[in-house]
């Protein structure tokens, strides 16, 4: 806008999925951190988990739960058996 000093012109929006495939290969930084990223994610699935259960939810951010058991019954489920490592049956643990 003219005669706005205040106005920032900003980069067009970039791919992260390509650039974090770029970065796998080339080992190099990607334009935005797993922390960025993942505190990116966590407020959205703060927010649809509010939103499903329809009450106000307490998060605490050290844990990273709820204080509500419903609440944190949603944020995981079971992994697809497709996904699963299959049992190494040689492997033995120490008791």
């Amino acid at each position: 806008m003219p005669g706005n000093q205040n106005v920032v012109i900003a980069d067009p929006p970039h791919d992260h999925w390509l650039n974090f495939i770029d970065c796998v290969k080339s080992r190099e930084k990607p334009i935005c951190s797993v922390e960025v990223g993942a505190s990116s994610v966590i407020v959205c699935q703060i927010g649809t988990i509010a939103m499903r259960l329809g009450k106000k939810l307490k998060w605490d951010r050290e844990k990273y739960q709820f204080d509500d058991a419903e609440a944190n019954a949603m944020l995981s489920r079971p992994m697809m058996r497709l996904f699963l490592a299959p049992p190494d049956r040689n492997r033995r643990f120490a008791a």
